[in-house]
């Protein structure tokens, strides 16, 4: 398969200073985000705003929803962390195949944004049918589909015992091998299908009892046709841990270099579909303000505003799949510099994913000592 090249490693320089300030941004860049869960990603396109939403809860029912699902997230990172700890690369195991465990319970805001666009009304609702308000990420130093196997081979004895119930797998594939013979379209697969096809196998068996015939419970699933059109790539499983008042979280698996360029990418996608960020990124905001396409530009500027938009869009694709190339990276106690392809359309070149990383760790560093600063006093 031909990958476009992309040479070079050189990034140029930034406005680190610029101001923090909320800014109201309209929706209409047509963004596709790398998401965890596709039907989650509904942009607020015309008058479908946060602030005069119609639909959804507000927002003290979604921090009551956060608090009461962080209660729950706390059994499940147990859980997985005893069934993966062991095999994070560290000083004594540097070839092991896991870079981390991250973990996340979605946030006040986000449950707002996402209730309004499902039209869910009511904490009830939301609870029932909104499976990422707990995730788990499982970032693989090795993302090999050797390695990704045998790690995945753990959870078949959970399985068979009930001690976990897999509700659904989404292999996500990207969008550049729709269409070609299945043994050129799983190039980019973390796990091979016959590795998923076993896992859905062994819980339907759990289920339904080996060898039914009638199956009353099946496992949910998309192996050949999740394609996505930002060519990320991983794998989504939705899972149950059984017990009382357990929930359904979400558990995706993804190589370590595709999580850096996911991390920058999921917050471009927010920025540029008017969605809530966190108010330390607002820098990164502001770079992107110019790009606004606005009912009172010229055809002429749309048009100019639309080719930057397209282009965009073309390199965040290429550096997805550049990353997802690219070699097991070995183990250092120090935190690595990522790099990323350079841009080389003619775009602002502040758009680089370098120059995206650097201004997020500025970001970040920044709320941090801030934080400092406040609890001081």
């Amino acid at each position: 398969m031909n990958i476009p090249a992309i040479l070079g490693l050189g990034f140029t320089t930034l406005n680190r200073n610029a101001k923090l300030q909320r800014q109201n941004y309209d929706s209409c860049l047509g963004i596709t985000m790398l998401s965890p869960l596709t039907q989650d990603t509904v942009s607020f396109k015309s008058t479908k705003t946060l602030e005069n939403r119609t639909y959804g809860i507000s927002l003290q029912a979604a921090m009551g929803i956060h608090e009461e699902v962080s209660t729950k997230q706390v059994k499940i990172v147990r859980f997985i962390k005893k069934l993966f700890d062991d095999l994070i690369a560290d000083e004594f195991h540097p070839t092991n195949p896991l870079k981390a465990i991250g973990n996340r319970v979605k946030k006040p805001l986000s449950i707002v944004e996402k209730s309004a666009t499902r039209q869910w009304n009511s904490k009830t609702e939301v609870l029932d049918f909104m499976t990422d308000l707990n995730g788990i990420r499982l970032i693989m130093r090795d993302a090999s589909r050797s390695v990704v196997d045998r790690m995945l081979e753990r959870l078949i004895p959970l399985i068979k015992t009930g001690a976990l119930e897999l509700i659904e797998i989404e292999n996500k594939r990207p969008a550049i091998v729709k269409g070609l013979p299945d043994y050129q379209a799983s190039e980019y697969d973390y796990a091979s299908i016959n590795m998923l096809e076993k896992l859905i196998q062994v819980q339907e068996d759990t289920w339904n009892g080996k060898g039914r015939i009638g199956k009353e419970r099946l496992v949910s699933q998309n192996l050949t046709g999740d394609f996505t059109d930002a060519n990320y790539c991983a794998i989504h499983f939705l899972m149950r841990i059984p017990g009382k008042a357990s929930r359904v979280f979400e558990c995706q698996l993804i190589g370590e270099h595709e999580e850096q360029a996911k991390r920058i990418d999921d917050l471009l996608f927010k920025i540029l579909n008017n969605k809530e960020i966190e108010e330390k990124y607002r820098p990164i905001a502001d770079l992107f303000k110019s790009i606004k396409i606005k009912k009172s530009d010229s055809a002429e500027t749309k048009k100019e505003k639309q080719r930057i938009i397209d282009l965009l869009n073309k390199y965040r694709a290429e550096v997805m799949l550049s990353q997802r190339k690219k070699e097991p990276q070995k183990y250092s106690p120090k935190e690595t510099i990522a790099y990323f392809p350079v841009l080389q359309y003619d775009i602002p070149k502040e758009y680089d994913f370098n120059n995206l990383s650097i201004l997020m760790e500025i970001c970040d560093a920044n709320a941090a000592k801030a934080a400092k600063n406040t609890r001081k006093k």
